[in-house]
């Protein structure tokens, strides 16, 4: 058995101890103590709720605890009052995740095995001046500690980025008339609707970010957000420069628009992006999409539903096009079930042409990250049920299909999968199983395990290596 097996079956052990110890130690805890609030985004009081510790972490307002006082462990530097009335303050904040990945055939071919450590340590501070200026300001440190023998290697815009800032931005807030307004300007991230045009991609080691400007208006129960943005290339060894300057190449890749939602009603969109053409030194190819999102619940029947679509309008110096994607749900819960199961069945699609900008395809098109959106139909099923309190397993089932066979299928990143050319009429892509568990084991800390195997269809076969791809995870996450 090599080195890295070796390695990867000891930090499995560790982090399963590491798990229990910590489940066993905030149990007594929280018997001798009696403490009652461990869920962070539990209500202290019927009038004051504690923010939810998400991934948009400048989202969150903890100057709650003016009122609550201090009742969790970290809460003494979540809201450091300085002044007396209380309304300037700091708050800090991390994240601390760590995942080990075993890989088998990847890419469907049997040579690529391997076993790696991703780690991610992240920091924050959120300055509040008045409620008129804030500055926000997270920086991180990701990286393997042991090397990815992958194709690949270790990837600079996916896996490392040893010291940068993901935020570095400041607002301004006023009202205008009934309208609460806020500007901002600096490096910041996005996160729209379900992230399938845009995302910050949170699953992978180094999260997106842009150097731009946006804007949030709020009126009622209506949320507007404009943005023109440049992405930012990642450095993996070196500071990141700011994009959209002459380092960057003038900003190749920005995105812009808006983004609107209606509580109770659902999303409407515009987003643009620019980037360098296919084949071209200094040609621009754009995509302008347009669509719409909404979910809810039906009634109290037990169903809820989830629909988007988006229409699309591409030029390039050498070709004009048209596409389309489509995605969403029905679901079912069994709400008198002890488990209370959640089964749903949905569609997740894109035309051939279709520029999918910067998704989230980790969510909608299978973990193991083979595929993307263009060319694309997911036919999934799932279930997911709580057999003991807080523990959540879920399982999905895929089968992908070519939308147009006369044309090939995209990566994950929105390449060609294994070149233009297409030798096969087979529109069979393969079927994927993705299996996962999630459990709090401590106070701010989550456990994820994860099981996902894509079985290779007639399309892969005739185009090339078609191994059966085996994906198992173990991720230990804290948030504070």
């Amino acid at each position: 058995m090599n080195k890295k097996y070796m390695t990867a079956k000891m930090l499995l052990l560790v982090t399963g101890v590491a798990g229990l110890t910590a489940h066993q130690v905030s149990a007594g805890v929280g018997a001798k103590e009696k403490m009652k609030d461990t869920v962070l985004d539990k209500a202290i009081t019927p009038e004051v709720q504690r923010p939810t510790i998400g991934w948009a972490r400048w989202n969150e307002d903890w100057s709650v605890l003016k009122e609550t006082g201090n009742q969790q462990l970290f809460d003494p530097i979540k809201y450091i009052p300085l002044n007396e009335e209380g309304d300037i303050y700091l708050s800090f904040g991390g994240q601390v995740r760590q995942r080990v990945e075993v890989w088998n055939n990847f890419g469907f071919t049997a040579a690529n095995d391997d076993v790696f450590l991703l780690s991610r340590y992240q920091a924050h501070a959120d300055l509040h001046v008045t409620k008129y200026f804030r500055a926000f300001v997270e920086g991180n440190y990701t990286h393997i500690p042991d090397q990815r023998d992958l194709p690949g290697g270790t990837r600079a815009a996916l896996d490392a980025n040893e010291g940068d800032l993901t935020n570095a931005f400041v607002d301004f807030n006023f009202e205008l008339g009934d309208a609460d307004i806020t500007l901002r300007g600096g490096r910041q991230q996005f996160y729209f609707g379900k992230q399938r045009i845009i995302s910050a991609l949170p699953w992978a080691n180094n999260f997106r970010k842009w150097d731009g400007f946006s804007g949030i208006v709020k009126y009622d129960d209506v949320t507007v957000t404009p943005f023109f943005a440049w992405n930012v290339p990642t450095s993996k060894f070196n500071f990141d420069d700011i994009a959209g300057t002459e380092n960057t190449g003038n900003g190749a890749t920005k995105i812009f628009g808006a983004y609107a939602t209606k509580k109770g009603l659902g999303d409407l969109y515009y987003i643009g992006r620019t980037r360098t053409a296919n084949g071209s030194s200094n040609g621009e190819a754009y995509s302008h999409t347009v669509g719409a999102r909404r979910a809810a619940k039906i009634g109290d029947t037990g169903f809820d539903y989830e629909f988007e679509g988006a229409f699309q309008i591409l030029t390039d110096p050498s070709n004009d096009d048209f596409a389309y994607m489509l995605g969403g749900h029905i679901g079912y819960t069994f709400a008198d079930v002890p488990t209370r199961p959640w089964v749903y069945t949905g569609l997740e699609m894109g035309s051939a042409s279709y520029d999918q900008v910067f998704p989230l395809g980790h969510a909608y098109f299978g973990y193991i990250d083979a595929l993307g959106r263009g060319n694309l139909i997911d036919w999934k099923t799932g279930l997911k049920f709580s057999p003991i309190k807080k523990l959540v397993i879920q399982g999905d089932f895929h089968a992908f299909f070519r939308e147009d066979t006369d044309e090939g299928i995209t990566t994950v990143a929105g390449g060609a999968f294994r070149g233009n050319a297409d030798p096969t009429n087979e529109a069979f892509v393969g079927t994927e199983l993705d299996i996962t568990a999630k459990y709090p084991i401590a106070p701010y800390t989550s456990l994820l395990v994860g099981y996902s195997h894509f079985f290779a269809g007639d399309f892969i076969d005739d185009t090339g290596s078609a191994d059966d791809i085996d994906f198992f995870y173990t991720q230990v996450m804290v948030r504070f």
